[in-house]
């Protein structure tokens, strides 16, 4: 929990250098800790992206309170023991970030086309 309380407390300073090594750590923790071999294994990629979302510029000077709030929920939900809990704080922060990043993608080629929910 250490982690996630410090990362807030960067991203409300705005130190985007301290909040990115934070965040890379989190990300790491909750990955290998995950005992989940693929996860664990995404660790490396995850990296490459927080830290390009950072250098290209597309994260905000200040991270969001909310997007805080919920890794800091990751944190506690492992800390108890709820898996249920970590997993949708998780999928809150997926989802913002799929929202933040999707416009960039919009002109670039794609494997798969996203498929029209009915």
């Amino acid at each position: 929990m250490g982690i996630s309380l410090a990362m807030k407390e960067a991203g409300d300073a705005g130190d985007m250098a301290r909040f990115l090594d934070l965040d890379i750590r989190f990300h790491a923790l909750v990955l290998s800790g995950s005992g989940n071999e693929m996860f664990a294994n995404l660790v490396g990629q995850v990296t490459e992206t927080l830290t390009g979302r950072t250098v290209h510029g597309l994260m905000p000077e200040h991270p969001q309170k909310q997007a805080l709030q919920w890794h800091m929920d990751v944190a506690h939900a492992i800390d108890a023991g709820d898996g249920s809990l970590a997993r949708d704080a998780a999928a809150k922060i997926m989802r913002q970030t799929i929202a933040e990043l999707a416009p960039s993608w919009n002109d670039q080629p794609r494997v798969f086309v996203p498929v029209a929910k009915n």
